[in-house]
């Protein structure tokens, strides 16, 4: 029987993102965004079990047994990170794992996000277009600039970051803290000049990232959305603020958008990272005018082919 050890190899050798198990087909695989399938035979529902629970320890399995899902981040000696998440299929355990790939370096207009020293800083995209990589290279890029005390509040911590000059407190929703929210009260003791809030999808993160840019705190975050636009509406949607204000307060405290796209590079005819950064100068109390708002775009390492710049729509109040 295959073991989940070839697998993952297998995978992260021929450049996957994502890797898929379920009972009754082949182990598949997201490469090069087309999920295709990898050279392994089918799977019985009796091996996708014992395959997929065998990965969990005690804690880990009660939990499977309780809530039919789990989400977690393991490590494999000599192969890496992966983010596994196991949830219950017609009655059989199936997984959608992501190969966690530390991203090396930023181009020079991210780095320059490093700067940022309060408000809201948002990488917003589509699923598997590497938000949390990007994230996790400005946070990393921050703490090799200058000295400062970042915390991190994740469910779960999935990125290893080196602290460089600065200090780093991980700290995992459920393990190290109770919730985002006893996260945040502690936060308030531990003397922190920025906050990493992993994936901004609850009200509870929702409402600590807001709560930690009105102290005066720099605050990394990820959003599902397609662009700048819907990922500030998308969290003022979830803040529980009243509605005419969210998307105003929201602006008034954001610092910078990023979205990133992953993409195929006509020119190479490989994928690449491409992104465009909205900065937000000052507080835009005219929310229709574009005066102080900055648009920079940054195409891939290696990618030559021309990049379409799409004009932001103006932004509108709410």
């Amino acid at each position: 029987m295959v073991t989940i050890e070839q697998l993952f190899r297998q995978a992260q050798q021929a450049g996957a993102a994502e890797i898929y198990l379920m009972a009754g087909r082949k182990p598949t695989a997201r490469i090069g965004g087309k999920i295709k399938n990898l050279d392994y035979p089918e799977l019985s529902s009796t091996e996708a079990e014992k395959i997929l629970l065998e990965m969990l320890d005690a804690k880990q399995a009660a939990q499977y047994r309780e809530t039919k899902s789990v989400d977690e981040v393991i490590a494999f000696h000599g192969i890496g990170r992966f983010r596994v998440h196991i949830y219950q299929n017609d009655g059989v355990p199936s997984a959608c794992v992501k190969i966690i790939n530390k991203k090396e370096g930023l181009p020079e207009e991210l780095k320059a996000l490093a700067g940022i020293t309060q408000g809201l800083v948002l990488v917003c995209g589509k699923p598997h277009s590497g938000k949390s990589a990007t994230l996790a290279a400005l946070a990393e890029q921050m703490l090799a600039g200058r000295f400062m005390h970042l915390v991190t509040l994740e469910s779960p911590v999935e990125y290893p970051i080196e602290a460089g000059k600065g200090l780093l407190s991980r700290r995992c929703i459920g393990k190290d803290t109770g919730s985002y929210k006893e996260g945040m009260d502690n936060l308030l003791h531990e003397s922190a000049d920025g906050v990493l809030i992993g994936e901004l999808e609850t009200l509870e993160a929702v409402q600590a990232a807001l709560r930690a840019a009105k102290m005066g705190l720099v605050v990394l975050g990820t959003v599902n959305s397609v662009d700048a636009d819907t990922a500030v509406e998308r969290i003022a949607q979830l803040s529980g603020m009243e509605a005419p204000l969210q998307k105003t307060r929201v602006w008034k405290i954001t610092k910078a958008v990023i979205k990133q796209k992953y993409e195929l590079c006509e020119s190479t005819g490989k994928f690449v990272y491409n992104c465009e950064i909205l900065k937000n100068k000052k507080y835009i109390c005219n929310m229709n005018s574009e005066k102080n708002k900055t648009i920079l775009y940054y195409r891939g390492e290696q990618c030559f082919q021309r990049f379409t710049v799409l004009r932001l729509r103006a932004l509108q109040p709410m």
